[in-house]
Parts: structure tokens; C-alpha cells; sequence
């Protein structure tokens, strides 16, 4: 599993699960490291600080979550990165990065959470190798701010009753299921200021209609280069992109690929990933038969072959490590369109040995946008999600896409970062998320756009694009039960 330490500071969050009083910043002196089991009592000045990995239940806005954290004298910490990725697209969203200007963790409040990879990853160390008291400075839009906090195997954990009131969500907790309940929309009237993903068109309506063709455009871009946004470049090539985004696979609804409406079918049982040992996944090539998808005006090179060479080759290097691949379709004629290919995820899902579908495409639009692009679940596709123990498949979806566009980006192949987005209205994506099982869809490049085109038009680099969705996979699932 891979460890993400960020300078001093991957920030957590703490939440008092009793009424406990909080333990003190100055328990050990600043300098002190200590190592010891999982569970342990560490004796200090005053008494005695107790510290295991946390088991209590962590619900946002009531839907079960499962970020990392420790119980530190009856009280549990976690990740800020994990609250922020948790919060983003809510009233009460934050970011949190860090400032090497001034040396600190910089929260801002009323801004989506920057991605920047290992957000929801269990620390998956046995050991506590490391535990001293937090003294990183924190400033909350710009502002300094205190916190009790600990440093726990290189990442910092602060206390959420401390955070809340400073961001504006409710903190509560539910002795009945010992959980952290968090209210993104208590303590503020006004919404964050943020753009939901794909809600913004060039011509203003909403996304999510089922147009061939679909584009936002940020007002200080240059029409005639729409994939010049503003944000901010990352450690490590990653680009953060700004508020909104040029957006469309050109093919759209017919082929049950594209935007469409808000689902109104009706409601589907919980179902899930089966948690047996086996890792079964279904692998979609977008498109195919009469439906070639977006193409290359030049070259004729289309989705219909592309997304079927890339998925044979995935399959390949999944089955080589035991998965179960289960493809749509498995020649160019196959034509799988619209309530028919809902259908088809559906009854896959039935069968109740599913753990992820992954749908593969490659973009378009008017040779003009380029780059990489991740779809993923909104959260509440499904109605059973959040009770009963049951997570949200929304949380595994943008963990895993969040993971494959970083692994697009370490190709180093000079790919366009375009965000990972989430989508209610791409039936790939949200068909099995009504069934509580995670998708998403991968849009790996434009293969309309003459640069982006020549990364996918030989088939090592086809071999290539297949590999770093494998990597990503498997990472991913090294520490995801299946």
C-alpha cells in the first residue's frame, strides 16, 4: 500500500466521542517519538494517554464514510483531507493545502477540496511508530487558528469539534451507533462558492441533458482554447483545475455513454460489493457495432476499436493477477445502446458478484479540447446508501478515480489534467451505483485532437494506456476489501 505523507501535513480531524475533556498539546516534549503497538497507554506527566485505531462510525450527512483516524482518550482523529475531500460540493466545503510561503496548513473556507491523492486510504500501518504533539501552524483563510492536535506516523491530526465551529458544519455523536455524525449544512445559511461538476454549459443550461455535445467554458479562457483553465499546478505535474471545465464525450446519450437526465426509474435493491476474496469486475469498451463513438476526422480512428483494444488488453493483465473480468461486449459489431445497456449493468449487478464496473473511453470535441478526464458517483444513487453499516459506493468511486488520473498523469506523456468529476446522468457511472456498487469512466485522452490522438494510435501505446489503469486498480484494491 502506498503511504502519502505531505510535508507536516496531511491535517486531520478529532471528534469527542464522549465527554471526555481534551488531552493537551503538551503531553511529551516537542522532540519525543515513541513506537508501540496499536493499542497501547503511554504514561505522561498527568496520567496516562491511551491510543488505538479508531472503530467508530463516521457518518456525513447521514451517509456512512470510512475515513482513516485514532482514538486518542475516548477521542477520535481524522484525516482534514479526508473531511475536506468528504465535504467538497457541499455548503460547508473547504480546502486545505499547504503553504510554503508561510510554512503552515492553510484551510480555505467556501472552496472545493484540491485533490491531491491518498484521500480515504487507510494508514494500514499495524504499528504506531510515531506520536508527538502537533505544533504545525494552521491558518484558516489566512488567518492562524488553534487546535489540539498530534502527529501520529508523519500525518497530523487535529480535533473536528475544533474545526466545525471555524468552517460552519455540525458536529454531533450518536451513542446508540457510535458515530461521528457531521452536518454539512448546519451553521450556515449561504452555499459554499463552488460549481457543481459538469453543471455549467457554454450555452448555460445543464449538463445533464443528453446533447451531443457539451462544453463549459471559464470566463477568463480563451474561447478558442477551451482546455486553458485556470488553477494551479501540483506537486508531482498534477494541475487543479479551476471552478469549471470544458466537458463532453461528443456521443453522449444514444449509446448510454454520454449526459442524460436525472435517473427516474425506479428504486433498485442494495446489493454491494461482494466482500469473498475474488475480485470481479466489469469491464465496459464504450460504444461499438453502429455506434463508433467519437473519431478522428483525419485518421478515421474510433472509439468503437479503440476502447475494445484497450479493454482486451486490461483484461489480459487483470486475469494474469486472478480478477474476474466479465466484458460487455467482445467484438466491434455488438451494438449496446441506451435502456439496453442499462439493462445489461443491471442484470450483472443482480448476480451479486460485483465489485466495480469500469467504463472505457477515449473523448471528443471539435479537435479542439484535450487531455485526461475521470467520471465518478455522486453520492446517494442509491437510497439504501448509509444505513445499516452500508457505505456509499460514491467514496470508492472518486478514491479509485482520483487514483487512475494520477496514474495517467505519471505516464509523463504530456496528458492535460482535467479533473476527476462526478456525474449522476452517465449510465456507466450511475446505474450500478443504485445497486451500492462503485463505477467509473475513464476518458483517457481526446481522440479527436490531433496531439492527444498520436499517444493511442500504435498499439504498445495502447498497451501502455491499459497499464496504468491496471496499476491503478490494483493499488487501489491492495487496500479495498473485495
Amino acid at each position: 500500500m502506498r503511504k502519502h505523507t505531505l510535508c507536516a501535513g496531511l491535517a486531520v480531524l478529532a471528534l469527542a466521542g464522549t465527554s471526555a475533556s481534551a488531552v493537551g498539546p503538551g503531553i511529551m516534549p516537542d522532540d519525543a517519538v515513541v513506537s508501540f503497538s496499536a493499542n497501547a497507554v503511554l504514561p505522561d506527566a498527568s496520567g496516562e494517554v491511551s491510543v488505538s485505531h479508531s472503530t467508530s462510525n463516521v457518518a456525513v450527512d447521514n451517509f456512512l464514510v470510512a475515513p482513516e483516524g485514532y482514538c486518542i482518550n475516548q477521542e477520535n482523529y481524522y484525516k482534514l483531507r479526508d473531511l475536506a475531500f468528504l465535504l467538497t460540493g457541499k455548503n460547508t466545503a473547504f480546502d486545505v493545502v499547504w503553504d510554503d510561503e508561510h510554512q503552515c496548513i492553510s484551510m480555505i473556507s467556501g472552496r472545493d477540496y484540491t485533490v491531491a491523492g491518498g484521500e480515504m486510504a487507510p494508514a494500514g500501518d499495524a504499528e504506531i511508530y510515531k506520536f508527538v504533539p502537533s505544533y504545525s501552524e494552521v491558518r484558516l483563510d489566512g488567518q492562524a487558528v488553534q487546535m489540539t492536535g498530534y502527529n501520529i506516523n508523519n500525518n497530523n491530526y487535529y480535533r473536528i469539534r475544533d474545526v466545525g465551529p471555524l468552517i460552519g458544519f455540525g458536529v454531533d455523536w450518536d451513542n446508540d451507533s457510535a458515530t461521528v455524525v457531521i452536518d454539512s449544512k448546519s451553521g450556515t445559511d449561504a452555499p459554499a462558492e463552488t460549481v457543481p461538476p459538469d453543471s455549467i454549459e457554454e450555452n448555460g443550461s445543464n449538463s445533464e441533458t443528453g446533447s451531443d455535445q457539451v462544453q463549459a467554458i471559464q470566463p477568463d479562457t480563451d474561447p478558442a482554447n477551451p482546455t486553458d483553465q485556470t488553477g494551479q499546478e501540483l506537486p508531482g505535474g498534477m494541475f487543479a483545475p479551476g471552478d469549471t471545465t470544458v466537458s463532453g464525450d461528443a456521443s453522449a446519450d444514444p449509446s448510454g455513454d454520454g449526459d442524460s437526465a436525472e435517473p427516474t426509474e425506479k428504486v433498485y435493491p442494495w446489493i454491494g460489493p461482494k466482500i469473498d476474496g475474488v475480485l470481479t469486475i466489469l469491464l465496459d469498451p464504450g460504444h461499438g457495432g453502429t455506434d463508433p463513438g467519437c473519431f478522428h476526422p483525419v485518421t478515421n480512428q474510433n472509439e468503437n476499436h479503440t476502447n475494445l483494444q484497450v479493454a482486451q488488453y486490461l483484461k489480459e493483465m487483470l486475469e494474469s493477477s486472478g480478477v474476474r473480468v466479465i466484458l460487455s461486449r467482445t467484438d466491434t459489431t455488438t451494438t449496446l445502446q441506451g435502456p439496453d445497456r442499462k439493462e445489461f449493468v443491471r442484470s450483472i449487478c443482480e448476480q451479486g458478484e460485483l465489485d466495480l464496473v469500469f467504463s472505457i473511453h477515449h473523448n471528443g470535441f471539435n479537435r479542439k479540447a484535450h487531455g485526461s478526464e475521470i467520471y465518478v458517483q455522486a453520492a446517494g444513487l442509491s437510497p439504501e446508501a448509509g444505513t445499516e453499516g452500508k457505505t456509499d459506493p460514491s467514496i470508492a468511486s472518486k478514491a479509485l478515480g482520483n487514483r487512475l488520473l494520477r496514474s495517467y498523469m505519471d505516464m509523463n506523456v504530456g496528458l492535460v489534467n482535467r479533473g476527476v468529476k462526478e456525474t449522476s446522468g452517465k449510465y456507466m457511472v450511475y446505474t450500478s451505483g443504485e445497486y451500492g456498487i462503485p463505477a467509473v469512466l475513464s476518458e483517457f485522452c481526446f481522440i479527436d485532437h490531433d496531439d492527444d490522438v498520436k499517444l493511442i494510435d500504435e498499439p504498445h501505446e495502447l498497451q501502455a494506456e491499459a497499464k496504468a489503469m491496471y496499476d491503478a486498480i490494483m493499488a487501489f484494491y491492495a487496500s479495498t476489501p473485495y
